[in-house]
């Protein structure tokens, strides 16, 4: 194993037992309702990193290794950060005001969600470019200094006052901030932005980049976390506090497995234009496997340690989470050989027939009063069945048609 991969995984362990630290505090202080609601806050923000945050970023990427080629510096880079900040704030200001005006006790809530958005838009802008130049032991320290703030803060947060969903995810605006300083420090050390004359990128170009992707981010917002957004309201926020809480520690578990996992063979499937695509599907299919047995068999203990009484009695929800992102992995590198092949777009309407499908379920669940902790995920993992099965059919064309 080389000492880069050997990084990897030791930061990643650390972030993830930082992380299961955090859990470990928050199901001890909040409600399960108090956690389904910040879970729908959480799902409220992501929608506008998904619309923009992440094609603009993605695009920022494509450019990084160019400008500094050319330039020496991502100035230009950064001008293009520069304006998206001006453009969002400015819709971050009417959007307060309308919650002043109209909903004035969610006004904080409204306020540090879009600006949670905001950090985690920068937090990894700055990752992914510092990682992409070579930086990458200072990324994964990154990652140890926000999960670390994470628990220190909520936890004196905990010791001084009675703490709400508000308070935890003011732990995370906090934690992002500090972490974005230490990283735009050390950018600024480096002299990555450093002053040039140079024109902005145009606006066309930036669109027609950026709008599959959004397209893209948006669906896979839906199907991933859209059940937040529609439950909370309709009065199960206590069901989706249980249900997201348990479902993040089985994502968790496969997330070291998948970075490993994708480090050792997914290379190979650029290498070999996908020639290795079944054998990666097939050792992922057996990597879940192996998870869900060994949860089986430790996880009750282990839940019961972790979180309070409320919340073990659902200790084998986390078999959820690692059903859907196991099932994650798949699809990333199902959608990795269509867009090898060039058929980018041909992803967009099994997205959607998996969404159509997720909302078919949950809807029979609801007229039929089936809503409950074990029933909440079915959908989800139906929905990414269905992408599964759809984008397996398109790569087993493609392959046709290369050896016709």
């Amino acid at each position: 194993m080389d000492k880069k991969l050997s990084i990897n995984i030791s930061s990643r362990a650390l972030v993830i037992v930082l992380q299961l630290i955090n859990i470990k505090l928050y199901t001890e202080s909040l409600l399960a309702e108090q956690l389904g609601i910040f879970f729908f806050i959480l799902a409220f923000s992501y929608i506008f990193n998904a619309v923009l945050f992440v094609p603009v970023e993605l695009f920022q990427q494509t450019r990084v290794h160019i400008e500094m080629h050319e330039n020496n510096s991502l100035y230009k880079v950064f001008l293009l950060s520069r304006d998206v900040t001006i453009i969002y704030f400015i819709f971050v200001s009417f959007a307060v005001l309308f919650a002043y005006l109209l909903y004035e006790k969610y006004l904080q809530l409204v306020f540090l969600s879009l600006v949670l958005s905001y950090f985690i838009y920068l937090v990894q802008f700055l990752r992914n470019t510092l990682n992409n130049l070579g930086y990458g032991d200072l990324v994964s320290i990154s990652y140890i200094i926000e999960s670390l703030l994470k628990v220190v803060i909520f936890y004196l947060m905990m010791t001084s006052v009675t703490v709400d969903e508000l308070n935890l995810l003011m732990s995370w605006v906090v934690s992002l901030l500090i972490t974005f300083l230490f990283l735009i420090l050390f950018a600024n050390k480096i002299k990555l932005f450093s002053y040039i004359v140079t024109e902005k990128y145009k606006a066309k170009k930036l669109y027609r980049f950026s709008y599959p992707i959004s397209i893209g981010a948006v669906l896979n917002w839906a199907q991933l976390q859209g059940y937040r957004i529609v439950l909370v309201p309709l009065g199960y926020a206590e069901l989706v506090g249980f249900y997201a809480t348990l479902s993040n520690i089985g994502s968790s578990a496969i997330g070291v497995v998948s970075l490993i996992y994708n480090h050792q063979f997914l290379p190979e499937i650029y290498k070999t234009k996908g020639e290795t695509l079944w054998s990666f599907i097939a050792g992922v299919v057996l990597l879940i496997f192996a998870l869900i047995f060994s949860f089986f068999l430790v996880g009750e203990v282990f839940i019961d340690i972790l979180v309070g009484d409320d919340f073990s009695k659902h200790w084998w929800i986390v078999i959820y989470g690692i059903l859907v992102d196991g099932a994650n992995l798949i699809i990333g590198v199902l959608s990795v050989y269509i867009t090898i092949n060039g058929k980018t777009f041909s992803t967009i309407y099994p997205s959607i027939v998996a969404i159509v499908a997720m909302l078919f379920i949950y809807i029979s669940f609801y007229l039929f009063d089936n809503m409950g902790v074990y029933t909440i995920g079915i959908p989800i993992i139906a929905a990414q069945c269905v992408l599964t099965i759809m984008l397996m059919r398109i790569c087993k064309k493609i392959g046709k048609k290369k050896y016709e």
